[in-house]
């Protein structure tokens, strides 16, 4: 073991975070999740040393610098792996590791370049999640994919480090001709989307019965089902994209109404779980992904309806560091390309890729906020005030 790879262990942690750039990565690799003193702008990283912070996690320090010794020992025979990081719906996450596997395939290895991948659900240390708080772009992978209207969409982001300076930009793409209408690729290039999570209504035959079936979104907001709706989520911590749509589109007070009807957060497979029992843990009607919506069709009397205003729909892209090696360029093609666009076709959530079959029925319509109102709006700001009209909403009928 060379003597400046030991001597990290006196480095502080802000020291080290700057020496080396996949620094959080290779914390997090060791078993040390996201927490302050990971950070360089944290003042306890100023004075913290990385052999103290291992020995007080319980950490075997030598085991951290035989992690950091086989990175550089890689490096030097084939170049430093590349640092992915994916936050992508759960259903999207199996396809993805073989889409990765594939990729490493094609670089003439048999593992895929190193990749953390997190689903939504489980995203509160994601690089997604934090594009408010970067300060330095180092603390980037080499390439990020995110879905949902994510914190790399808010203008702290999107001005400052969202640009053909810092990312590789990827224009005028052909588009699959049955998404081409709604220009869910970045114009600009940035913002690489590679396909497009589609959110439709699952209605319980059983405890929707007597009641009108809503086949629109402002249907869905109808005092006939105050407190009978399911959107994906975690009891009272439910998304916020759906928010954003209805905002747009209705305005302030159907917001409000949408908090007034759903009754919590649910992940869509225990929705399913209790589809047709006539159970009362389940909802009437349920907001879930396309994949999901599939699975209720199939295993448990259900009814998938496609709002005739638009099933919401939001793209999944890549961020793609500009100037990386050669096998980035060649990974990024590969995430665009046909071969992953069947994967995740065939997973229900449909691929730009021109040469790949849409999944969507021929009848279906979506509806997404756009480029232009994103680079125009603040995300944040939005996402604030949406959530504070929905919690209006909530209290109205909250036990």
């Amino acid at each position: 073991m060379s003597a400046n790879v030991s001597d990290i262990l006196d480095f502080t942690v802000q020291h080290f975070l700057r020496q080396y750039p996949d620094g959080r990565h290779l914390l997090e690799l060791a078993g040390l999740t996201q927490e302050p003193s990971h950070e360089q702008n944290d003042p306890l990283s100023a004075y913290l040393t990385l052999g103290s912070l291992l020995r007080h996690r319980g950490l075997d320090p030598r085991a951290f610098l035989e992690l950091v010794a086989a990175r550089h020992e890689m490096a030097e025979t084939t170049g430093r792996p590349l640092w992915v990081e994916a936050n992508v719906p759960c259903a999207l996450k199996a396809p993805l590791e073989i889409a990765l596997k594939q990729a490493g395939e094609i670089q003439g290895r048999g593992t895929p370049p190193e990749a953390r991948i997190t689903v939504q659900s489980e995203n509160e240390s994601s690089i997604s999640n934090q594009g408010d708080t970067i300060t330095d772009l180092a603390r980037m992978p080499d390439l990020t994919m995110a879905a949902g209207y994510n914190t790399l969409l808010d203008h702290a982001f999107m001005r400052r480090w969202a640009t053909k300076e810092h990312f590789a930009a990827n224009p005028g793409r052909k588009v699959n001709p049955a998404l081409a209408p709604y220009g869910f690729a970045d114009p600009q290039g940035i913002y690489r989307a590679i396909g497009v999570n589609v959110f439709v209504f699952v209605i319980d035959p059983v405890l929707a019965k007597g009641r009108e079936t809503p086949d629109a979104w402002e249907k869905l907001l109808d005092e006939a089902f105050v407190r009978d709706v399911a959107v994906c989520g975690m009891g009272d911590k439910v998304s916020g994209s759906l928010m954003l749509h209805i905002q747009a589109k209705f305005g302030d007070d159907a917001v409000r109404r949408l908090g007034r009807n759903v009754r919590c957060g649910m992940h869509p497979s225990q929705v399913i779980k209790f589809l047709g029992t006539g159970s009362p843990q389940s909802p009437a009607v349920a907001v879930m992904p396309y994949f999901f919506a599939r699975l209720a069709d199939i295993r448990r009397p259900a009814t998938v309806v496609w709002p005739r205003d638009g099933a919401v729909a939001m793209p999944f892209f890549q961020l793609v560091k500009r100037n990386g090696p050669e096998k980035l360029a060649t990974l990024a093609a590969h995430m665009e390309g046909a071969e992953v666009g069947r994967v995740c076709s065939g997973a229900f959530f449909p691929s730009l890729h021109p040469d790949v079959p849409c999944p969507l029925p021929e009848e279906a319509s979506l509806a997404w906020l756009g480029w232009d109102t994103l680079r125009e709006n603040d995300l944040a700001a939005l996402r604030r005030r949406a959530a504070t009209l929905f919690e209006e909403g909530r209290g109205e009928t909250r036990p």
